[in-house]
């Protein structure tokens, strides 16, 4: 029986070496990964680009309104700067805020160009900013990623 005992703690204490360096190592890969100024993965930051490059592409107004967090302000075409509400506004005013040459901007737009404050990851040069928005505040490691602002065509 001690045998065993010796043997069971032995393992465990090998386990809990393995578990610990492991975290460890994940601690540091999230520290090294691009996007850890705005405190968001960067496999999160891909998918929700991706998404969002997807749903321009095809005009799909409800899509890009769902990856909002409202209110938010929001360059239109003209050069207006406008506060949107809610995503009933938002698809109001979906047409002025992207037009064909921002539609463009967002498709040329690859991953690599983006870059990351504490204030969120933005386009090359901040013409859409992202960031983690919490889901429930009593989790702070579950978040979404949503649009924090739009500033339309930057030159």
């Amino acid at each position: 029986m001690s045998i065993r005992l010796r043997s069971s703690t032995a393992s465990l204490a090998i386990l809990l070496c393995f578990l610990s360096a492991y975290a460890e190592r994940v601690g540091q890969d999230w520290e090294n990964e691009r996007f850890a100024a705005a405190g968001v993965r960067e496999q999160k930051v891909e998918a929700f680009f991706t998404t969002l490059k997807e749903a321009v592409a095809s005009n799909d107004k409800k899509a890009v309104a769902s990856l909002v967090s409202y209110p938010v302000t929001a360059t239109l075409a003209s050069g207006r700067r406008t506060k949107i509400r809610s995503k009933t506004d938002f698809i109001r005013f979906y047409d002025q805020i992207f037009h064909d040459d921002f539609k463009q901007l967002i498709a040329d737009t690859k991953l690599n160009q983006l870059w990351a404050r504490t204030a969120g990851v933005a386009m090359p040069r901040g013409e859409i900013w992202f960031a983690g928005v919490q889901r429930s505040p009593r989790d702070s490691d579950q978040y979404q990623i949503k649009i924090i602002a739009i500033n339309g065509l930057i030159r």
